[in-house]
């Protein structure tokens, strides 16, 4: 069976939302529409999304996602990568907690600006094409791939506790901190400041 949003439609799941082996979100056909997890606490199907936004508690992802257009973290609000993949094409507007976890990586695959008063903690990052952090601040405990363009006026701290490569991008500021080694490849234009503890 499949689940097929409307154009406009907005689908709300306060509580558990499974997909059995036999069943399908199409969140794809008919665009816009919005998927809002507001429950406590709960676990985000893996799925593509149009719009996809977390309000309240802690939302952990249950496997890969991928979200089209604009991902939501809103105030009081928790999201754990739980070491899986996210991809984005659109935007994030995060007035909460980005987690990532062990193996868990943000994948930028379209034009993305980062937004929002929250905090942004990655586990590896990878640029295929754009992402814009303005002054936003970004901490990465993986690896950072840079296959594309990256605007900051912000910090990118790197400070994962086991190894990590980074490749060229022209950074803002820069703070590594932890024992393990931070391997730089390719080219490098910092900004601003580079702080090493």
């Amino acid at each position: 069976k499949t689940l097929t949003l409307a154009s406009n439609s907005i689908l709300g799941i306060s509580s558990t939302f499974t997909i059995y082996s036999n069943g399908n979100l199409d969140a794809e056909t008919n665009t816009p529409n919005t998927v809002v997890y507001n429950g406590t606490t709960q676990n985000v199907v893996s799925d593509t999304y149009d719009n996809l936004t977390l309000s309240g508690g802690t939302k952990t992802a249950s496997n890969a996602i991928v979200v089209n257009r604009v991902f939501t973290i809103e105030n009081s609000t928790t999201f754990n990568d739980n070491g899986k993949s996210v991809s984005f094409v659109g935007n994030i507007i995060n007035d909460g907690i980005y987690s990532g976890n062990t193996n868990g990586s943000a994948v930028f695959g379209g034009s993305t600006t980062l937004s929002g008063s929250g905090t942004y903690n990655f586990n590896s990052v990878t640029i295929e094409n754009t992402l814009n952090s303005g002054s936003i601040n970004i901490g990465t405990a993986g690896n950072w791939t840079n296959n594309g363009t990256f605007t900051s006026t912000g910090t990118v701290t790197i400070n994962g506790s086991g190894n990590q490569s980074i490749n060229s991008s022209n950074f803002y500021s820069v703070a590594i901190s932890g024992s393990s080694t931070k391997t730089f490849s390719g080219t490098y234009t910092i900004t601003f400041d580079l702080t090493v503890n």
